[in-house]
């Protein structure tokens, strides 16, 4: 009999450790990450400028971006720029033209809806701009634009 009692003893301090234990565990604070968008971490943001509209195959006349220049901590150079977001592993990304309708070629490219032109990828040191046609997207700043394609180097 005394056995009997001193096994129940020892297996109700158990099952109290275990409910303890158990209680511990549900209330200890939950750790989450509190970066939910791993590509949003990885993002890297820069400008880049060009001096002028036009496609190299009219001879930068037309409606697309014949000169390019981008660079890392610098002023930009450009009569026009746009940003520039890449991801930090890939290295691929885009430029983000915003269309101002002041200006009067970019007005009518609102207007029209115009396509985008790179004839050609353009190369500098920093980054390449790769060739397309690209559809004018209204999502992109408060007239619209173009997200063109770029890969930093």
């Amino acid at each position: 009999m005394k056995k009997l009692i001193y096994g129940i003893a020892v297996l109700a301090l158990f099952s109290c450790e275990s409910d303890v234990l158990n209680s511990q565990l549900e209330n200890s604070p939950k750790i989450e990450s509190t970066n939910t968008d791993d590509a949003l971490a990885r993002k890297v943001i820069f400008q880049a400028s060009w001096d002028e509209w036009g496609r190299t195959s009219k001879q930068c006349n037309g409606w697309g971006l014949c000169n390019f220049h981008s660079c890392w901590f610098c002023e930009s150079t450009g009569k026009y720029s746009g940003k520039v977001e890449v991801d930090s592993v890939t290295k691929e990304g885009y430029l983000f033209v915003v269309l101002d309708p002041n200006d009067l070629v970019q007005n009518d490219a609102i207007i029209g809806n115009s396509v985008f032109y790179v004839d050609n990828d353009i190369d500098n040191s920093i980054a390449t701009l790769h060739q397309g046609a690209y559809n004018f997207d209204s999502s992109i700043g408060e007239f619209g634009g173009y997200k063109i394609a770029i890969t930093v180097k």
